[in-house]
């Protein structure tokens, strides 16, 4: 009786592992390039310059829906950053502003599909268009004066600051390079254009948009 179960369960094993699951799991980051941050007021262009490295990383899970087509779910984490030089400070009044730099992290929650357009071997080449979803987890903001003090606050919980969106949506065009290292593990490059529908800050001229490039590990069961 016991070796008839154990046949059973190791059948029942065997086919699990060499079942095509149609899920997978992946870990992955990147450095993002961020277009129109602006959004201190009627300051010049001169004045601004990016806190570098605005960056993401993130997770997600896929289902297969067919042999070309599949739908991922990403959670990730996104730090953007911008600093403003106050060219009309004056050096002989000691609370005057002389830069302002603002850290702004957020969370996003975007859908994906993945359309494979080719392979090469074990290339395979995905079309990835993305809806975003991303929302303000907290901020920095530091403003250094000329007798050298620097104020902190938290940007988007000043009332002052109400005109900041805290959340914002988005669609993305990116194209997925996996190499597969075998039947489950690969290593994925994607590079992406994100167009956001509203601007960062309500008095912005134009939308706020984002290159990125992305690293990942995926796996699939």
């Amino acid at each position: 009786m016991k070796k008839v179960l154990f046949s059973i369960l190791f059948v029942v094993v065997t086919s699990l592992v060499n079942a095509q699951s149609p899920f997978s799991f992946g870990v992955n980051g990147g450095l993002d390039y961020n277009y129109n941050l602006r959004h201190f007021g009627l300051a010049t262009d001169n004045d601004f310059y990016r806190i570098k490295p605005d960056y993401n990383v993130g997770v997600d899970v896929g289902l297969r829906l067919n042999d070309k087509a599949r739908l991922r779910f990403e959670m990730k984490y996104v730090k953007v950053g911008i600093g403003h030089n106050n060219s009309g400070y004056s050096s002989a009044n000691p609370t005057d502003i002389v830069k302002t730099e603002i850290r702004i992290y957020n969370f996003d929650y975007n859908l994906r599909f993945d359309y494979k357009i080719a392979s090469f071997k074990k290339l395979d080449i995905f079309a990835s268009p993305a809806l975003k979803l991303e929302k303000n987890m907290t901020d920095y903001e530091a403003s250094t004066l000329v007798n050298g003090d620097v104020n902190t606050s938290h940007l988007f919980k000043s009332f002052s600051n109400s005109d900041y969106n805290r959340s914002m949506t988005a669609g993305a065009l990116g194209m997925l390079f996996k190499y597969n290292l075998s039947s489950h593990w690969g290593i994925t490059l994607t590079p992406e254009y994100t167009y956001f529908f509203n601007t960062l800050y309500d008095k912005n001229s134009n939308t706020l948009q984002r290159f990125g490039t992305n690293f990942g590990i995926e796996w699939k069961l």
